[in-house]
């Protein structure tokens, strides 16, 4: 549509909202104001393209958060078209249902984050959504802009997508700080709206039960990982945590985060290329501009998987620990000062008893002696099957090997 022509101007943001906060009201406050929005629509979203979800608030839970966050704002409306639509949610079916509904009198601006637009091209159908609607990128603090602005001329070169730039602010918050805050017990008046924050008490919302271990699950888990993931793939996965679990107890490494990062550290790896740009995406996480490039000029996309896998693990089960997080976003890659379970992580998932390479019972022989060993060696198998089959190394999995080889500690 041409905006031109359009008489009414439309505010989307789209989000897990879990939970919706103060942040989020005041970018779109901010947005009606500096693009004359008439009305803003919050569109919690639904099943992701990432498979089934398991969230640490429900649909209707979040639904109703926005709802109450929204009151006093008559301009700002819930949608929750996402949330009832059966199957898994893109936004160009969103995008085609709101032309249909508002019809051709409303131009539509979709608000992201600067990060989403590193990666909006990945998006399912996104020369059809650039066409659809116009994109209102919010500036984050410490943004490189000039290379923000080449990326969003980059993508009207290529798609003649319509991006401007909005300079909010406001207060840095993120849900994920909200929902870490409430499960250790501290407040989030300060972050949220009063509203949100009594449906938060009153419901229990993102607490931990006295062993922390609300959102892990297991059996839950296992079972979710089952529906979703291959049967090869799930075979691996089950005796990738065997060996994690019996490493980490070996070496002092928390059994249970070994456990958790383990059985997630591959629910990634079935994606697709756009599937595991979205839900990084989705969860406020970060792919660098020199993995993105390296995927893009060798076609390795695959390596995303486990920054994708980090992802899902957050929006789809809870999981807010960073070590868990860490584990699952470099077990493919690896890289420099790994942590204890980084490294537990890394070599149970090439070590399980399902693998099988020339050596490989010298390395699990090793690493029940020492486990920088151990890592050392997988590192070395890893680094001599790119160079067999002509495969190029990411600079990360590179200052590893240098690292663990060439660096007196």
């Amino acid at each position: 549509m041409n905006s031109d022509l359009a008489q009414h101007r439309l505010g989307i943001m789209g989000g897990t909202f879990d939970p919706i906060h103060k942040g989020h009201i005041m970018i779109a406050e901010y947005a009606t104001k500096a693009f004359n929005l008439e009305r803003v629509l919050f569109i919690p979203t639904g099943r992701p393209p990432h498979k089934r979800e398991i969230r640490l608030a429900g649909g209707e839970e979040r639904l109703q958060m926005c709802r109450l966050a929204v009151k006093g704002h008559p301009d700002f409306v819930v949608d929750d078209r996402e949330v009832r639509r059966q199957g898994t949610t893109y936004t160009v079916d969103t995008m085609q249902e709101l032309h249909k509904a508002y019809g051709p009198g409303w131009q539509f601006y979709f608000i992201i984050g600067t990060d989403t637009l590193q990666v909006i091209d990945s998006w399912r159908c996104f020369p059809q959504v650039a066409k659809m609607t116009e994109f209102i990128a919010i500036y984050r603090p410490g943004d490189e802009r000039e290379e923000l602005t080449r990326c969003a001329q980059r993508l009207e070169r290529q798609y003649g997508a319509r991006i401007h730039f909005g300079a909010y602010e406001g207060p840095d918050i993120s849900s994920t700080q909200v929902r870490r805050r409430v499960a250790s017990g501290g407040a989030v008046d300060e972050w949220v709206p009063d509203a949100v924050d009594c449906y938060i008490r009153t419901h229990q919302l993102y607490k931990e039960t006295e062993d922390g271990n609300r959102t892990m699950d297991f059996d839950a888990w296992t079972a979710r990982l089952k529906a979703i993931l291959s049967p090869q793939r799930f075979d691996h996965t089950l005796r990738t945590r065997d060996m994690a679990v019996e490493l980490a107890k070996r070496y002092g490494v928390d059994a249970d985060k070994a456990q958790a990062a383990a059985l997630l550290h591959d629910c990634a790896k079935e994606m697709e290329r756009a599937q595991m740009l979205d839900v990084i995406g989705k969860a406020g996480m970060q792919v660098s501009g020199e993995t993105l490039e390296f995927c893009r000029r060798n076609g390795c996309y695959g390596i995303l998987h486990g920054p994708a896998g980090a992802a899902a693990a957050k929006i789809d089960f809870g999981v807010t620990d960073p070590e868990i997080l860490s584990a699952i976003a470099w077990h493919t890659l690896g890289q420099p000062e790994m942590g204890m379970l980084d490294k537990v992580i890394y070599t149970a998932d090439i070590l399980e008893e399902g693998r099988q390479w020339p050596g490989i019972e010298e390395v699990r022989a090793a690493i029940q002696k020492d486990l920088d060993e151990g890592l050392r060696l997988c590192v070395g198998r890893g680094m001599e099957y790119l160079i067999q089959t002509n495969r190029p190394i990411h600079p990360s999995a590179l200052a590893l090997w240098n690292e663990l080889n060439f660096t007196n500690h």
